[in-house]
């Protein structure tokens, strides 16, 4: 029932079903393809980390009107969803959906425009847990016989920390036969467009229109290097050194025009505010090699500031 993607083939809207192949299956895809296809009218793509490259992923995904998968890692993927996109996340028999929130919150950064809901399994019988896996996968055969009772009777999964919780792998790790009536009816309760009328986004749209939040904190400058140059003087004059920093743009910041740069010189207290990644600062030689180190710090500035930096210039 897989929709394949040809080379050079109109890119119109689509249903994107995420599938894993080794463990928390969807047992009943098969029929969930179907039902969605015949539900709102519109081809489905199944994706996996197996299934595609990267920029793929991004290209079928930019023109998704909806995105269906169980919770884990892949669902990071629906960053590339376009407004006016729903997803939906699944979760295995016993697993509350709001103790585990990290792709909700995703979605639902200022920007995205994507909507979100959840639908969990309730039914012990269309579950397929496996206990006798490693226990990094869901196995209990490491455990005591009453505690691995304890735990497969279980309805839902207490509070725990992330992420080696015995309860938490067991139930995470189960294949679930997924009631598609529900899914469905969730789908056509939650959706904040119709099939057909989603914004069709390229990958470099989708950045662009990712650039900048209202508020953005930039991550901290990278790369820090000082280099130190005596500089040409007059006869008599006092010797002088010239120290040039430079550094790389926090990565979370594409549009480096809006970036400014707090520069500090901590053995003098100096200050500079700077409109470029780099910095060159002149100085009495004997004045500054009094200090073995001289320790720039910088923080990238936007609409919020970054943590400082410290980028060290060994005199000595």
């Amino acid at each position: 029932e897989e929709e394949e993607e040809k080379e050079g083939e109109d890119a119109g809207p689509c249903i994107v079903l995420f599938l894993r192949t080794r463990n928390r299956l969807i047992l009943n895809s098969d029929e969930l393809v179907r039902s969605l296809k015949t539900a709102f009218q519109l081809p489905v793509v199944l994706l996996g980390l197996e299934r595609a490259s990267l920029p793929k992923q991004m290209k079928v995904l930019g023109r998704a009107w909806l995105a269906v998968g169980m919770h884990g890692s892949i669902l990071s993927m629906a960053m590339f969803l376009p407004p006016g996109a729903l997803l939906l996340e699944l979760f295995p028999f016993g697993v509350p959906a709001e103790n585990y929130t990290p792709y909700k919150t995703m979605v639902q950064l200022p920007g995205m425009g994507v909507g979100y809901v959840s639908w969990t399994n309730t039914n012990s019988s269309a579950t397929i847990a496996h206990p006798d896996r490693h226990p990094e996968l869901g196995g209990l055969q490491h455990l005591p016989p009453e505690h691995r009772l304890q735990i497969q009777q279980a309805k839902t999964v207490p509070p725990h920390k992330c992420c080696s919780d015995p309860a938490w792998l067991y139930h995470i790790y189960q294949d679930t036969i997924v009631n598609v009536t529900e899914v469905v009816r969730l789908v056509q309760a939650n959706r904040l467009s119709e099939p057909h009328r989603v914004v069709h986004e390229s990958p470099l749209q989708h950045a662009m229109r990712r650039q900048f939040p209202q508020q953005v904190t930039p991550s901290v400058i990278r790369n820090g290097s000082c280099s130190i140059q005596p500089t040409a003087v007059a006869q008599h004059s006092q010797p002088t050194l010239a120290i040039t920093l430079s550094w790389t743009c926090p990565w979370n910041c594409v549009n480096n025009d809006a970036i400014t740069y707090d520069v500090v010189l901590e053995e003098t207290s100096q200050t500079w505010d700077v409109q470029m990644p780099a910095l060159t600062v002149t100085g009495n030689m004997e004045q500054w090699r009094r200090f073995k180190t001289l320790s720039f710090w910088v923080r990238a500035v936007h609409t919020r500031r970054s943590a400082f930096s410290r980028i060290a210039c060994e005199l000595q």
